[in-house]
Order: C-alpha cells, then structure tokens, then sequence
C-alpha cells in the first residue's frame, strides 16, 4: 500500500501528475489513513507503467526538440553567411554607383564651365547695343 506521494516520489514525477492519472483510470483507493489515501499494488503497478511509458515518451520528445534546435540552429548560421555575402554585394554596387555619379558630377561641371566661358566669349564682341542680336 502506497500513497500518492510515494508513487510520485518513485516515479520522479508530481503528485498532481499521479493523482490526475489515478483519476482519469477511475482506480480507487484501498484505504484511508487520516485525510491520506492509499491504493493497493495493482493500482501502484498500473500507475508505474503507465507514468514509465509517458516519462521515455517525453525524452524521445524531447531528443526530437534538440535535433529541430541543432537544425534551427543551423539553418540560421547559413541565413547569416547569405545575408553577410549580400550585404557585402549590396556595398560593392553602392561604391560603383558612387564612383559612377562622381564622374557625372565632374563632367557636368566641366561642360558648365566651358558654357560659362563661351557665353562671356560671346558677350565679349558683341557691342552693347547688339545684345539683343
């Protein structure tokens, strides 16, 4: 005869998980010592099984919860590498297209100034009175 903590204790689980499942199996207790139930050792060996099959049911779950973190992990390692290689491809473009509108910027300025000379070469030899010509 075993209470529900002992079963607990034994199993290395949580009364509350022991007495949920004695009642979900609808096992009654043997006796009563006080305000403590005891079940017999049917009641004991169908709760260990049962418990014992859950608890390797949840490390295997949990063996598949490590491998998808390994894998998430990874996955997350290479997304890093892509975005490292883009962003350094993405630099690149920009100091092309840097150099690229320096060099307009310069030509631009060149053919100003080489307006600005010519329209004062122009107005030059013209006489003031031909400035509407």
């Amino acid at each position: 005869m075993k209470t529900v903590k002992e079963i607990a204790d034994m199993l290395g689980v949580s009364k509350t998980t022991v007495a949920r499942y004695i009642k979900s199996v609808g096992a009654t207790e043997s006796a009563q010592d006080g305000q403590t139930f005891l079940y017999d050792d049917s009641v004991v060996t169908l709760v260990v099984e049962a418990l014992s099959d859950k608890k390797s049911e949840s490390t295997e779950t949990g063996d598949i919860a490590v491998d998808f973190r390994e894998e998430y992990i990874l996955n997350l390692e290479e997304t890093i590498v892509y975005l490292k290689k883009e962003i350094e491809d993405k630099n690149s473009q920009f100091e092309t297209l840097q150099t690229i509108l320096n060099q307009q910027q310069q030509l631009l300025l060149y053919e100003q100034q080489k307006n600005t000379k010519l329209l004062e070469e122009n107005v030059d030899s013209k006489k003031w009175w031909q400035w509407w010509k």
